[in-house]
């Protein structure tokens, strides 16, 4: 089992896809949205594919492998559409000359 930290916005502590995820959603000291919750190693990708489709309405804190996995993910559908894009203009690039600054910070 692997326990996951994660902070919540205020919208997404009202997310469906979040609460029914990960039950209740708490706050911290702070009033800030709060998921402590324990998941089986072997759902890992499933929680991050979960997660990541919750977008900039959670971060994750811990566990590093989920945090690592939901990075990873995230990186796959930026090049995806990074590569869609050169495509639809007819130009020739590749996925390295267009960067999501949302992304690098998390």
């Amino acid at each position: 089992m692997l326990e996951v930290q994660a902070h919540v916005s205020e919208r997404g502590m009202k997310s469906f896809e979040l609460a029914s995820l990960f039950g209740k959603i708490g706050r911290d000291s702070n009033g800030r949205g709060v998921v402590v919750a324990r998941v089986l190693r072997s759902e890992i990708d499933f929680y991050a594919s979960r997660i990541l489709s919750a977008g900039t309405e959670v971060k994750v804190e811990s566990p590093s492998e989920l945090v690592e996995l939901t990075r990873r993910k995230a990186k796959e559908i930026t090049e995806l559409y990074s590569r869609a894009v050169c495509r639809t203009a007819g130009q020739l690039c590749n996925s390295q000359h267009f960067s999501f600054s949302v992304l690098a910070d998390r």
